[in-house]
């Protein structure tokens, strides 16, 4: 039997009470984002700064705050654009 796809439906623009999912969320879009700086810097030849703060990564241990430093030298790396993250 063939499975129904729903495809892709609307979401409520709320702020999500899952941290789990929030989480996942953040890294998902935050990706989508640098990609997007990037193919217009390349499709315009312009120079893009893209800044997100990430409000919760504040209290975070050292050690977490590093591995978030490192993902971001690795998109600038890549031809994505980061200015800064908090």
């Amino acid at each position: 039997m063939a499975r129904k796809l729903n495809g892709r439906k609307r979401i409520n623009i709320a702020k999500m009470q899952n941290k789990s999912n929030l989480d996942v969320t953040f890294s998902k879009r935050q990706v989508g984002l640098f990609k997007k700086a990037s193919e217009l810097s390349i499709l315009c030849s312009a120079e893009i700064a893209t800044v997100l703060y990430d409000l919760q990564v504040i209290g975070k241990k050292p050690s977490e705050n590093e591995a978030k430093k490192s993902q971001i030298e690795e998109s600038e790396k890549n031809g994505q654009i980061c200015e800064s993250e908090i």
